[in-house]
C-alpha cells in the first residue's frame, strides 16, 4: 500500500496547479458526485477520469451559508463517494459551513469529504470555518498537498484510509487540527500543525505502518502529537514546541517515536514508560543484548559455585593454633 501510495506521487507530481486561477474565483454550489457522475454540472472543468487524464474540479467559490443548512451530502462543499476514478480537486475555496448552536455545541457542512474512494488528489485549496475542513472515510491513494485548512472546527480527519499529507498549513481548528484513526500505509510529512484551542494537535490513533516526520506542530493547548495503539509506525524528527504537553505515547507496538525536537512544552513526554513503554527496533535489539548479558553472568556465577563446592561435598576445614594461622 505505501508503495501504491509513492507511485501515485509520481503520478500527480506531473500535475502543474495554476496559482493564478485562485485569484478568479466563481462563485458555486455545493457539488455532490457518486461513482463516475463526473460532469460540467458536478463542477467538473476537465479531464477525462484516467491515470493521465484525471478530472479536474478546480476555480470554485463554494460558500457554504448560501444554502439552508438540512444535513444532506449537498451541505458539504464537495463530496465524492463510491469513485474509483482519478481526479484532482485544486486552487479553490469552501468555506463558512460551521453552524453554531450555543456556547458548546456545532453542526453545519464540511468542507470536502471523500467517502470509499481512490486516486483523488486535494491541492492549493483554501478550506476555511467549516465543521470539517477536509473528511476522509474508507479510502485508499488519496493526496492532500499544499492546502490551507484554518478556522474550522476540526482541520482534517481521516478513519480506515491510505494517503499523503504534505506541505499542508492545518492551524486554528479549535476542535482538532489534524486527526487521524485507524489508517495504514500513511505519509504525513512537513504539514505545520498549529493553535488548536481545546485538544489535540496532531492524533495518530490505531494506525499501522505510518510515518510522521517533518511536521511542526506548536501551540496546540492540549496534546502537540498524541500516539495511540499504532503498530510499525515511525514518528521523528517533527519539531514539537509549545504545546501543553508536546508528545503523548500509549499502548503502542514496535513504534518508533524519537528523535524528535522539544522546546517550550509544559512537558515535552509522557506516557513513553507506560506498558513496557514504546519500543522500536534498536530499542528492542537493545534490551535483549541487556537481557542475554544477564543470563550469561548469572551462568557464569553458578558455575564457579559448583566448582568450589561440588554436590554431595562439603568444604573441609582444617584446624589450626595461633602459630599454624597465615
Amino acid at each position: 500500500m505505501l508503495l501504491a501510495c509513492l507511485l501515485t506521487v509520481v503520478f500527480f507530481g506531473f500535475q502543474s496547479p495554476d496559482s493564478s486561477a485562485i485569484d478568479s474565483l466563481v462563485l458555486h454550489d455545493g457539488i455532490f458526485i457518486y461513482g463516475d457522475n463526473f460532469t460540467a454540472e458536478n463542477g467538473v472543468t476537465g479531464g477525462s477520469g484516467t491515470y493521465d487524464d484525471p478530472f479536474v474540479i478546480e476555480g470554485w467559490d463554494i460558500n457554504l451559508t448560501q444554502s439552508a443548512y438540512d444535513q444532506s451530502q449537498f451541505h458539504h462543499g464537495i463530496y465524492i463517494v463510491g469513485s474509483e476514478e482519478w481526479f484532482v480537486i485544486r486552487n479553490l475555496t469552501i468555506h463558512s459551513g460551521l453552524v453554531q448552536i450555543d456556547q458548546s455545541s456545532f453542526t453545519g457542512g464540511n468542507g470536502i469529504v471523500l467517502q470509499s474512494s481512490a486516486h483523488g488528489r486535494i491541492e492549493n485549496c483554501n478550506l476555511i470555518g467549516n465543521l470539517v475542513g477536509i473528511e476522509i472515510m474508507s479510502c485508499e491513494n488519496i493526496q492532500i498537498i499544499g492546502n490551507t485548512i484554518q478556522q474550522n472546527l476540526h482541520g482534517v480527519m481521516a478513519g480506515g484510509s491510505s494517503f499523503l499529507i504534505e506541505e499542508n498549513d492545518i492551524s486554528y481548528n479549535s476542535g482538532g487540527n489534524l486527526e487521524l484513526n485507524y489508517v495504514t500505509d500513511s505519509l504525513i510529512l512537513n504539514n505545520s500543525v498549529a493553535g488548536s484551542d481545546s485538544w489535540i494537535g496532531l492524533n495518530l490513533y490505531g494506525a499501522e505502518r505510518c510515518t510522521v516526520t517533518g511536521n511542526r506542530v506548536s501551540y496546540n493547548a492540549g496534546t502537540g502529537v498524541n500516539i495511540g495503539f499504532c503498530k510499525h509506525c515511525t514518528i521523528v524528527n517533527n519539531t514539537i514546541t509549545n504545546n501543553g504537553v508536546g508528545m503523548a505515547v500509549y499502548g503502542s507496538e514496535e513504534t518508533v517515536y524519537e528523535p524528535n525536537y522539544f522546546r517550550n512544552n509544559e512537558y515535552d513526554i509522557q506516557g513513553a514508560d507506560d506498558d513496557g513503554g514504546v519500543l522500536g527496533p534498536v530499542q528492542y535489539v537493545f534490551i535483549l543484548w541487556i537481557g542475554a548479558a544477564i543470563v550469561i553472568a548469572i551462568i557464569a556465577v553458578l558455575v564457579e559455585r559448583g566448582r568450589t563446592n561440588p554436590p554431595g561435598k562439603m568444604a573441609t576445614t582444617i584446624p589450626m593454633t595461633p602459630g599454624q594461622a597465615p
